[in-house]
């Protein structure tokens, strides 16, 4: 890990939702005990429900998924696929998101906590 990809999540936000994205549907496949275990998925724009606006910016979630694919957070898969591409998220992008978060609940602590003083 290394700090380029905690700025490129500042500097793009659509990249931190689709990391999201796909670690709540890895999340849900886990727990669904039908679905075959396989950490590959549809493509993240695919699997968040759509609105008129959205569709304005495909190529904003193109330009988010190729930053993270060249940032190393996504691998994806061509081959053999009659569905298209698919996505999962990497090592990297598993422990990106982590400290994310992370970071995100220490800075809400210190908010609660500098407000109780």
């Amino acid at each position: 890990m290394n700090f380029e990809n905690s700025e490129l999540i500042e500097d793009h936000p659509l990249c931190l939702t689709i990391l999201q994205v796909y670690a709540e549907n890895a999340r849900l496949q886990k727990e669904d005990k039908e679905r075959k275990d396989s950490k590959w998925q549809d493509r993240a724009s695919a699997l968040v429900p759509q609105t008129e606006e959205d569709s304005t910016e495909s190529e904003a979630w193109s330009e988010a998924h190729g930053l993270l694919i060249a940032y190393g957070l996504l691998d994806i898969e061509l081959a053999g696929r009659e569905d298209g591409i698919q996505y999962r998220m990497t090592t990297d992008g598993e422990r990106l998101l982590k400290m994310y978060e992370q970071h995100q609940k220490m800075l809400q602590n210190q908010s609660e906590n500098s407000q109780a003083a």
